[in-house]
């Protein structure tokens, strides 16, 4: 690109018209600079931009019919720059006299997040780019736990006002995003990165406009917005964290692909095609053991030749091997411009990022105890100590054009893409009571890959018919999958055969009759695509009386489909000897000591030679083989369609009440077929009309008083109402799906006070109470003859609790102190939800006291403390902040009748960002993050010593730096 000196010999004054009383935008404000003759109108988004303004500073007239001229003075124009005056117009015909203000009052600390939020029609939080630069976050779920609210679930999924994924729901610029996750409802937030994001709004009361499938609240991620004038960013950052960056002894998987370092499978891992062609010969235990006893048989080629083929398809290693772990780096590019395109205006803005890092827990630990009965007595089933390592690439792209085909019609392209791949590596040794030896291990190693495609084509048009007809439609195609390629899973047990007072030595054999399906392969494919399409018409009504009126209605289409497949081969270890010929040639697991990699190795697996029996015949001898142990009621497919419309409407009267009512329908039609056909198809179809009433009474111009009342739903996925059952891990129950699952209804009560004593700052209480008909809870059975986890629903629960925010800058102490500047939100939650009938008879006939009937949500914590300090000085250039999150003990997941629910304990979070710039263009970051390093423990409740896992994370220092234009 061509950028000739004129470019940088000008600048640019740019903003947005909007009416003060409103917020809404004005369509075709005018903004003029008398003394030069230049100006521009305000388009559909009330945006203007007047290009091509030389150095100075000039006066700035804002008109609009109907509304009270303003005067900006003093506003200061420099080279290369575009300097940003957003106007709010007052409506008062009857008064002509011109507003005079400084520019210099109109560039304070005001944020327009906030503004936008004082604004609104719903309860609504959020959490703008520059705050997001402060916290040190990398992606939109760290960004999440610093909203009112809300909290993060295992790094990835949002929990707000105490509710987990199941009632949230998150969008991207208005469009549901889909979970790349079989056993989640909400998409994995960890997927986007914060450099491709602009802002991140919550909305927590419902208004029939939105999909009713949210409770807790809406998450709408907010990209990049088109730019005003040419930009450019190019940053590249590395970081070390304590435990993980520089290890001599960093394990990882044995396998190794090309493209591992960008977190993609080069088809090292693939599953072959010969897994799939001979089926037949490996598709149970009884058939290897006959197919192996045939493949030792001279005449017997062709099993011989096809046990050898699908023994060696499974060739990756199990043994983990060691590398030198080097610091974390990442690079991120953005580039935009405006350019004019027919004489009209074409916005293109293109953003890209990749980072690779590297994460290590030692001396971490695991357990699983359960209860014998009697209260409050748990008994140890596995202690282990454990180490765990993952190798994280992420990959992110995102492209969006906009053309303004007339000044007020407007179309946009917008594409998102972002991949995250994690090459995990895990070792576990300890105690296990089942398997009844003196010392039992487990190994494993999987890589999981997640992909995100997002392409929307969008529209907004202005239609000056009647006072203002505004019409948006977008429509939106998403792809996402989870691919686990050749996932390797092995146990051993170990006898010490030293005496009380040697050294332990272990003779190792593997537990087969305990964990019959390892050593195993697994692999695991589920991909989704989603096709959105949505439309709003909005008519405006005004009038010169206190009453006015705006309605709006349209309608929403989302059909999603997935296919999901799981393959599970379990190695089989061949008898010492077949035909009377002993075979030498094979190593046991017994025979190789420590050294697992032997026994797994390629030339212990298949065919590995022949001998001569007795009778003089030739005998086959083989290796390592496999069974495959998948089960066609573990594959699926599914289909959910949803249609939806909707009418509201926005009744003014006065300046001071506002009431928005209406009423949203919405037909749900869901399926799961399973692979078996001998089950039957799982459906859900419902059709459920859902009502809701906003009210806003504006106390002052600084206050406003809200109450809000809305109906949603919850419904189940996929994977629930699937006839699918597995086993989660070892020593642990079956997860398994239930086809009579029902959807969730649930009413939601609001009530809100807000204040905003001055730009960008802000005080608000809030207090919210939500009833469930038929919640859907993970609950543990234990009266289907095996341990099993099932989602069921439950007769209802209960959902209530206060919000407190405030955002303050140190300005009224003295001038010098505005951009000091500490907000702070804090939560309390309560929640009940009612417990299976089966879980509490079960504690009754054990002989418990003070039986309890109900439990929290999952994942609520009953408090929630998030507070950030930050200075910026501004004539150095430096910027500093301080970000803490607290959280209180949340339910981690049900354990079962006699046994105590685990609870993730309570862990405070400190980070620290400070950047300095250089000049316009240069910029140096440092940051630490989770200075408290404190452990990450989940322990049973009551027994906080028990731990279910414990370990600590480390402290990451990072150093950035950037250059922009």
């Amino acid at each position: 690109m061509l950028l000739s000196a004129e470019l940088f010999a000008q600048g640019s004054i740019s903003g947005s018209i909007t009416d003060k009383e409103s917020g809404e935008e004005i369509i075709g404000g005018t903004a003029y600079i008398s003394s030069i003759q230049k100006g521009a109108a305000s388009d559909i988004y009330g945006k203007y931009m007047i290009k091509g303004v030389p150095a100075g500073t000039y006066s700035l007239v804002v008109k609009y019919i109907g509304y009270r001229e303003q005067k900006v003075e003093g506003v200061e124009v420099k080279d290369g720059q575009v300097t940003e005056l957003n106007i709010s117009l007052v409506t008062d015909v009857s008064e002509l006299d011109v507003v005079v203000v400084q520019a210099s009052q109109i560039n304070n600390n005001q944020t327009a997040l906030l503004s936008m939020q004082r604004k609104a029609l719903a309860v609504q939080d959020g959490i703008s780019v520059s705050e997001i630069k402060k916290m040190g976050v990398s992606n939109a779920a760290e960004s999440m736990k610093y909203v009112t609210g809300a909290a993060v679930e295992d790094g990835k999924y949002m929990v707000l006002r105490g509710l987990g994924d199941r009632y949230s729901l998150t969008q991207m610029n208005g469009v549901t995003m889909p979970s790349t996750d079989p056993y989640r409802n909400s998409a994995s937030l960890d997927l986007v990165p914060t450099d491709m994001i602009d802002n991140i709004v919550t909305v927590k009361t419902f208004t029939a406009d939105q999909p009713g499938n949210f409770t807790g609240g809406k998450v709408d991620i907010t990209t990049k917005s088109l730019p005003e004038d040419f930009y450019m960013n190019f940053g590249v950052s590395t970081s070390f964290n304590t435990n993980s960056n520089l290890k001599s002894d960093f394990i990882t998987d044995g396998a190794e692909g090309k493209l591992d370092w960008l977190g993609y499978d080069d088809g090292t891992r693939a599953k072959s095609k010969y897994l799939d062609f001979y089926k037949s010969y490996i598709s149970n235990a009884s058939a290897v053991a006959n197919a192996y006893i045939e493949a030792a048989k001279e005449d017997n080629g062709q099993v011989r030749s096809i046990m050898d083929i699908t023994a060696r398809s499974l060739d990756n290693p199990y043994a983990h091997r060691k590398i030198s772990s080097p610091l974390n780096t990442g690079v991120n590019f953005s580039i935009g411009n405006r350019f004019d395109l027919f004489g009209k205006p074409l916005g293109v803005n293109f953003g890209f990022k990749f980072d690779r890092t590297y994460s290590l827990v030692e001396g971490g630990e695991t357990g699983i105890y359960e209860g014998t009965g009697k209260q409050d007595n748990l008994q140890s089933q596995q202690e282990l100590t454990m180490t765990r390592s993952s190798v994280s690439s992420n990959l992110g792209g995102l492209l969006s054009l906009a053309y303004q085909i007339a000044p007020n019609h407007e179309i946009s392209l917008m594409n998102m893409y972002s991949h995250d791949g994690d090459i995990v590596a895990t070792e576990e040794s300890g105690f296990w009571l089942t398997s009844g030896r003196d010392l039992f291990g487990t190994q494993s190693s999987r890589m999981e890959m997640r992909t995100l495609n997002n392409t929307q084509l969008s529209g907004k048009h202005y239609f000056e018919v009647f006072d203002g007809i505004k019409f948006d439609w977008v429509g939106g195609y998403v792809y996402s999958s989870l691919e686990e390629p050749d996932g390797r899973y092995f146990a051993y047990a170990g006898t010490n055969q030293a005496g009380p007072n040697e050294p332990k030595r272990y003779t190792y054999s593997m537990p087969k009759s305990e964990i019959g399906s390892l050593p195993s392969n697994f692999f695991r494919d589920l991909t989704d695509t989603q096709m959105n399409f949505k439309a709003d018409v909005t008519i405006d009504f005004k009038s010169d009386s206190w009453f006015k009126v705006s309605t709006k209605f349209g309608g929403a289409y989302s059909k999603k489909e997935r296919e999901f497949t799981e393959n599970l081969y379990s190695m089989v270890e061949v008898p010492p000897s077949i035909g009377g010929v002993a075979n030498d040639s094979y190593l046991r697991f017994g025979d190789v000591g420590e050294d697992f990699g032997r026994f797994f190795s390629t030339n212990n697996s298949g065919l590995l030679g022949v001998s001569i029996n007795g009778d003089g015949e030739s005998v086959y001898l083989m290796g390592n083989i496999y069974s495959d142990l998948s089960s066609d009621q573990n594959t699926y497919t599914g289909e959910e369609t949803i249609v939806a419309g909707y009418g509201m409407g926005v009744f003014e009267f006065g300046p001071k009440f506002k009431l928005i009512g209406g009423l949203r329908i919405e037909s749900t039609e869901m399926g799961a077929k399973s692979k078996d056909t001998r089950l039957e198809e799982s459906k859900i179809e419902e059709v459920d009309f859902l009502p809701s009433l906003n009210t806003i009474i504006k106390l002052n111009e600084k206050m406003n008083l809200r109450a809000a009342y809305g109906r949603t739903l919850a419904r189940p996925n996929m994977r629930e109402i699937s006839p699918f059952t597995m086993l989660v891990g070892i020593g642990k129950a079956f997860e398994a799906g239930n086809p009579d699952l029902k959807r969730t209804l649930i009413d939601n009560y609001d009530l809100r006070y807000e204040f905003y004593p001055n730009p960008g700052e802000l005080l608000a209480v809030s207090a919210y109470y939500k009833k469930f008909t038929d919640p859907i809870v993970r609950t543990l059975l234990t009266n289907t003859g095996t341990t099993e986890i099932k989602p069921i629903n439950v007769d209802e629960a209960t959902v209530y609790g206060l919000e407190a925010e405030m955002r303050k800058n140190f300005g009224f102490i003295t001038p010098e102190l505005e951009d000091l500047v500490f907000s702070t939100n804090i939560s309390f939650i309560f929640s009940e939800s009612d417990m299976a009938k089966e879980e509490v008879e079960a504690q009754e006939n054990a002989g418990f006291t003070d039986v309890e009937t109900t439990r929290p949500f999952q994942g609520q914590s009953p408090y929630i403390i998030n507070a950030a300090l930050s200075y910026n000085w501004r004539r150095l250039q430096w910027e500093n902040s301080f970000a803490f999150n607290y959280f209180g003990e949340r339910l981690a997941f049900v354990t079962g009748a006699l046994t105590s629910d685990v609870y993730e304990q309570p862990r405070p979070s400190l980070n620290f960002v400070s950047s300095k710039g250089f000049g316009d263009h240069l910029k140096l970051s440092v940051k630490a993050t989770n200075i408290l390093n404190m452990v990450y423990s989940k322990s049973y409740k009551d027994h906080e010593e028990k731990y279910y896992s414990r370990f600590e994370r480390g402290t990451t220092f990072s150093l950035g730096l950037s250059y922009s234009l």
